[in-house]
């Protein structure tokens, strides 16, 4: 009996490391769009001191987070990325440090000029691709593990959180006419997709692996998840519509506000399911 109690511990703490590591890995693909997002706020006048600090608090998760993937930290419960996906985070490591290099430049000097917003832009578009890939492979290498449906249910809820912010970093990209056109048209596939995941999440989803939601609580926050997307994409309706947007200090405050609320949300039924 005590071997087994032994065995049921580790069991239960491999799967919970394994949990903890989709999530971590999952937040850096939202810290990607956060960053560029707040990168857009100053370039479009938004220098509050709380912008700053917002942009160097998510420079630092990040670049912690990518350290606890390669390495492990057991404090944490994150356990070290296995052997076959350590090229994957160097990767993401090489093309994160000009990225940081420059991020750290926008908060020093407190400004953020095209060129600044330019390599921003394309690289945190870079580490999205390959930190969802790398979500992916994890979750792939540990599905023989533990419950594939638990881990998809971390994934893709966790893939909200990255939604919330990527669809803020395209609206204000429309009111910074930073590539106006292509902005306008994939925040439409960015809204399909949330409303795809989070359906998927309350009623099942056989293509994206997802049963009907099982818990009344995680049901609860699944829906006040959706009830504050949907206010927020209403609200950003009239910016995605019109040929040409030109945005007003409120419009862009209520962006970041709200972005933020659905975010928040996300994350409370993220550590739920854990």
């Amino acid at each position: 009996m005590k071997y087994f109690i032994l065995l049921l511990l580790f069991v239960t703490n491999v799967k919970a490391q394994t949990l903890e590591a989709i999530d971590i890995a999952g937040r850096q693909r939202m810290l990607t769009q956060k960053i560029a997002k707040d990168v857009l706020l100053v370039a479009s006048g938004q220098t509050n001191k709380s912008i700053f600090n917002a942009l160097q608090q998510s420079h630092a998760l990040f670049d912690v987070s990518l350290i606890h993937l390669r390495n492990g930290n057991l404090k944490l419960n994150i356990p070290k990325s296995p052997d076959a996906l350590q090229p994957q985070l160097a990767q993401i490591q090489t093309l994160w440090q000009p990225t940081s290099d420059n991020i750290m430049k926008i908060i020093n000097e407190e400004k953020a000029d095209l060129a600044s917003v330019e390599l921003v832009m394309q690289n945190t578009a870079k580490l999205l691709a390959l930190s969802h890939q790398y979500v992916i492979d994890l979750s792939s290498a540990n599905s023989s593990q533990q419950n594939k449906s638990l881990l998809q249910r971390v994934n893709l809820t966790g893939k909200l959180r990255m939604l919330s912010q990527k669809i803020a970093t395209q609206a204000l990209s429309v009111c910074y006419h930073y590539h106006f056109f292509k902005n306008k048209n994939s925040a439409i596939n960015t809204i399909n997709e949330f409303n795809n995941i989070i359906e998927g999440l309350i009623v099942g989803n056989d293509y994206l692996r997802l049963k009907k939601v099982a818990s009344h609580n995680e049901l609860q926050l699944l829906n006040a998840t959706r009830s504050h997307w949907q206010a927020y994409i209403d609200s950003l309706a009239p910016l995605l519509d019109i040929a040409y947007a030109v945005c007003d200090d409120a419009t862009i405050k209520h962006i970041q506000s709200k972005s933020m609320h659905v975010l928040f949300s996300a994350n409370k039924t993220v550590q739920f399911i854990k």
